[in-house]
């Protein structure tokens, strides 16, 4: 645990701070040839010593991170003074009165100040009473070794709902029981960067487990227990010590595996957001096995390492998840989108910044989503409105159509027509809602009568002229309208209507991105855009 040097017996094991930078003491005792005593420290920076626990070929300790120069040996007398949680609280949220004074300053849960005139009894009075009115205290970075008066903690914060010690010298999950037992409002508990020695080894007792705690971070641990095969354990104790645990955040922690060798986890049973963004997960297969978690509705594996995604068929996993982020993996195959059609309560995904979208159109990446998954109505943070949904789910039917047609002609081929299935799950579902694609076939018009020109009005104003073969899909047509500024570059599923004829005698809507001009009988005429009906 840590200590504060004007009390402490300093122990193997304990952290403390030396000229305000974090380490672990590893040797007390001399150091021959000179005299008293030493202690020999291991730094959280690993870059920051001198030596790796050697000195003149004498072995005194080893520095647990591999660092050949992560260790030093200091004076006791070079020990930073730690801090209570009391008088870190009071050092951040207030400014004490000096002798004499009659006026202080207050700084309230929003770092806002008030000035408050006060007098005789009623100083420390008035400090104490702002203090118990904070809802939100955050200490994070400031060398706190733990609680002077935990017993009384309810009395001197007794409104508080989140609170952090992130990047402290708390040193275990013992001291952080003994600090947040008697917060009975405490919902939100930010513990990151810290280094806790009883990370997979605590057993709280019935009486010892923070039932208020529903949210806990703890993001870019020190030390290597998140990143070992312990993990699994460590996350039990989470379990055990927060019964009532609905979020947890566990980032930039270098986890490889969240399993047991059994193929077990320790994650909390009832939670409904766990996020995991930025370690080193490589398998799905990790990631599947947290599908058990019947509550978790918001899952972050980004920023990871995961190449592939395979459901195993029939499993009931993750059947109430909601929000799924994806983001900046190393997903190559469009099976992998495709497998995401069967989480059964997805609405949101977020899976930009993958290999398998470089060089790709940004337009056709998103429709290509969006039709894979029926259920999705929100994709890379956009809303996906219900005309995207109609166009996009026409375009991919139209972009395959080729496929489709060879597997339906070759009945006798049922190789062919499970590798589509499984390259298309939802190809099926969207042929009964939309019909099935036109049949590709040969263009035999002569090249005269193959081309239309079309006029149309930039956003800006102005008129541009186009010509374009009878064989355009009303898709492509977009694209060029867009090059052209008829169409605003992004975020535009507007109507197109065609003007037939040079007098506009009749007008035709171009209601399906997946047919061609041809189909709609465009011959020259004018290109008009009407509002999008279902945009917000």
């Amino acid at each position: 645990m840590a200590m504060d040097p004007e009390h402490a017996q300093w122990c193997v094991g304990d952290r403390t701070s030396i000229n305000g930078q974090y380490c672990t003491v590893r040797f007390k005792g001399v150091v021959p040839p000179t005299t008293g005593e030493w202690l020999g420290v291991e730094w959280d920076d690993p870059t920051r010593g001198k030596h790796d626990g050697q000195h003149e070929g004498v072995r005194y300790f080893h520095v647990r991170n591999g660092a050949e120069k992560g260790g030093s040996f200091v004076r006791l007398k070079k020990v930073d003074k730690c801090m209570s949680l009391e008088d870190a609280v009071r050092d951040r949220y207030s400014t004490q009165l000096q002798e004499g004074d009659e006026k202080t300053t207050f700084v309230d849960s929003k770092a806002q100040s008030i000035d408050v005139v006060l007098v005789g009894a009623d100083k420390a009075f008035g400090e104490q009473s702002q203090i118990s009115q904070l809802r939100d205290v955050c200490i994070q970075s400031m060398p706190i070794f733990g609680a002077k008066n935990a017993d009384l903690l309810d009395t001197f914060l007794p409104n508080v709902v989140h609170l952090d010690i992130s990047k402290t010298l708390v040193s275990s999950w013992a001291v952080v029981v003994s600090i947040v037992r008697k917060l009975h409002r405490l919902r939100e508990l930010r513990v990151c960067s810290n280094h806790f020695s009883d990370s997979t080894t605590y057993l709280p007792s019935v009486e010892g487990r923070i039932h208020s705690v529903e949210e806990l971070f703890l993001n870019t641990m020190q030390g290597d227990i998140y990143a070992s095969t312990d993990y699994a354990e460590a996350l039990s104790v989470v379990s055990r010590l927060f019964p009532k645990l609905h979020a947890l955040h566990v980032a930039g922690n270098k986890t490889t595996t969240l399993t047991r060798d059994d193929g077990t986890h320790g994650f909390p049973p009832c939670l409904k957001l766990l996020n995991l963004e930025d370690n080193l997960l490589r398998s799905w297969n990790d990631v599947r096995a947290l599908g058990d978690l019947e509550t978790l509705e918001n899952l972050n594996i980004a920023k990871n390492g995961i190449s592939s995604i395979t459901m195993q068929g029939g499993d009931a996993v993750f059947t109430r998840l909601r929000v799924l982020n994806i983001s900046r993996n190393n997903l190559t195959s469009w099976t992998s989108v495709s497998e995401l059609s069967r989480l059964p309560a997805l609405e949101e995904l977020i899976i930009a910044h993958n290999p398998l979208f470089d060089g790709e159109k940004g337009l056709h990446v998103r429709q290509s989503i969006i039709a894979r998954l029926p259920k999705l109505r929100r994709l890379n943070k956009s809303d996906v409105t219900e005309q995207e949904r109609i166009i996009a789910e026409r375009f991919y039917l139209a972009t395959y159509a080729k496929e489709f047609w060879a597997v339906k002609g070759a009945p006798e081929d049922p190789t062919a027509a499970i590798s589509f299935q499984t390259e298309h799950p939802t190809y099926g579902l969207l042929v009964s809602k939309h019909g099935e694609p036109e049949q590709p076939k040969a263009v035999t018009v002569a090249l005269k009568d193959g081309f239309v020109r079309i006029h149309a009005t930039k956003v800006s104003g102005g008129d541009v002229q186009i010509q374009l073969p009878k064989t355009t899909t009303v898709a492509r047509l977009r694209q060029v309208l867009k090059a052209k500024k008829v169409l605003p570059p992004k975020g535009d599923f507007s109507v197109l209507i065609y003007h037939g004829d040079e007098d506009g005698s009749f007008d035709v809507e171009l209601d399906d991105d997946m047919r061609d001009l041809g189909f709609f009988d465009v011959t020259s005429g004018r290109v008009a855009v009407k509002q999008d009906p279902f945009a917000p």
